[in-house]
């Protein structure tokens, strides 16, 4: 039997695809949301996990409403950007909450994601990069499950362990 899923409340599921510039909200807690932002919704790269995936920045932005904020840096992200399925959605612990241009400062964000195996940093289309980037998590593909699990290890002080 499997543990029930606690992490994040379920909002309003969807079986809409999500679209690049798409702001949502996740719910770690009661009346507790964080904001995320859809970069890239057909993430193509060399590395076969992530074909397809979505390219996703969480703002550290907490909010006690949907309301979304004005503006959103790239330089204040909860956890560095990562690559998820469309699973978060489907089951409602991501809920589209409106839209915007993704910026040219989130466009040239300096990420990427550290593979362990290989001790090599690679950009999202899974090229190596020559040097550390400013944001990195380790291998770079979550699910809603592991983006909850790191969220309330943050809201206790601890690292997020992505």
């Amino acid at each position: 039997m499997t543990e029930e899923f606690t992490e994040l409340h379920v909002l309003k599921p969807t079986r809409k695809n999500p679209k690049i510039g798409d702001i949502f909200v996740m719910g770690p807690k009661e009346d507790l949301f964080y904001f995320g932002k859809v970069i890239d919704a057909n993430v193509v790269s060399k590395n076969p996990l992530f074909n397809g995936g979505y390219l996703i920045y969480l703002y550290n932005c907490p909010a006690k409403t949907k309301e979304i904020p004005n503006q959103f840096d790239p330089n204040k992200l909860l956890i560095p950007p990562l690559v998820t399925n469309k699973q978060g959605w489907l089951k409602g612990y991501f809920e589209t909450v409106g839209s915007s241009e993704v910026t040219s400062e989130e466009k040239n964000l300096d990420y990427g994601f550290w593979h362990s195996t290989s001790e090599k940093f690679y950009s999202l289309s899974w090229d190596v990069l020559t040097e550390k980037p400013s944001q990195f998590i380790r291998n770079g593909l979550i699910s809603y499950g592991g983006i909850g699990r790191g969220i309330h290890r943050l809201l206790s002080g601890q690292p997020h362990n992505l």
